[in-house]
């Protein structure tokens, strides 16, 4: 059971902590994570790098880079090196993403399209008559975004809930387990 629950998280993109150290600095670290996110998204406009919106491209192109995300289905689009690191991308803040406020939401999403512009990575989608790649520009990258980060969600929260139980058992068995022993004297109280 152990083994399934690894392989729902890491199918669910999440790294698999098998310590309560670990699940917990973890958290911390997307706790930090969301809380940039959330500082940058609320910062005030004259202290961010002034970048305009990038709209949708009116002209196509013929070839793409590494660094682009290439929408759409299919295997091509699957192992493009621009398409691999926006899934990592997207798994690294998927919990993020499902524990944020329905406000915080968009910064999140914003944070990872910033972040694969800063890669000079574009966000292209191809016209099938014109043989002609487009931009899909800011607004459609970040609807993108956002539409991967809620895949599979019910599942991801399920699983999140679940282990938020599993831990508060196991916390509230400790601290019963050190009660039991303070009890009975085999355990100094603290303090003492």
């Amino acid at each position: 059971q152990a083994m399934m629950r690894k392989r729902q998280l890491e199918m669910a993109g999440d790294d698999f902590a098998p310590t309560v150290g670990a699940k917990r600095a973890k958290a911390e670290v997307e706790s930090a994570a969301l809380k940039q996110a959330v500082a940058d998204a609320s910062a005030s406009p004259s202290s961010l790098p002034q970048q305009a919106p990038i709209p949708p491209s009116k002209e196509g192109i013929k070839f793409y880079s590494r660094n682009d995300v290439l929408c759409g289905r299919g295997g091509g689009t699957n192992v493009h090196p621009g398409n691999r690191r926006f899934r990592d991308l997207i798994n690294a803040n998927r919990r993020a993403y499902l524990k944020a406020r329905k406000n915080d939401k968009p910064a999140i999403s914003r944070s990872i399209v910033r972040t694969i512009r800063e890669m000079n990575g574009r966000f292209l989608k191809k016209d099938e008559k014109q043989g002609l790649w487009f931009e899909i520009g800011d607004d459609g990258a970040r609807e993108k975004t956002s539409q991967a980060l809620r895949q599979r969600a019910p599942e991801m929260r399920k699983i999140l809930f679940e282990d938020e139980q599993r831990q508060h058992v196991a916390q509230q068995e400790a601290m019963m387990q050190r009660q039991f022993m303070m009890h009975q004297g085999q355990m100094p109280m603290m303090g003492q």
